[in-house]
């Protein structure tokens, strides 16, 4: 992970695979992001299921009712959240968890 400041704090850069990169302010992540969508949408952490296979995701995966994570994700969020997906992202892992919930009902469409 590499670090730059600049005039408006701080950026963090990590690659997220051979050929991506995530960037970040360190006041803003998805978790933050989310949780300002959900108060102004009058929804609370315990309404919202979300994905996610990389590090910038678990902040995330933690606050939401219901986090998952991606089976081939990164292996320390694999290991700090219990719910993973039955497949990988090229067996279409979310698609299938989607349905899968849909059908057993704890995902109402």
């Amino acid at each position: 992970m590499l670090e730059r400041a600049s005039d408006e704090g701080v950026l963090l850069v990590a690659a997220t695979g051979r050929s991506r990169a995530a960037v970040e302010h360190v006041l803003v992540d998805k978790r933050s992001a989310l949780e300002q969508l959900a108060r102004d949408r009058g929804f609370t952490a315990a309404d919202i299921v979300a994905f996610g296979d990389h590090r910038n995701d678990l902040a995330m995966l933690q606050w939401v009712g219901r986090g998952i994570v991606m089976c081939d994700g990164d292996p320390a969020v694999v290991a700090a959240i219990q719910d993973h997906t039955e497949y990988g992202h090229d067996k279409d892992g979310v698609a299938r968890r989607i349905e899968t919930m849909l059908d057993d009902g704890t995902l109402r469409g």
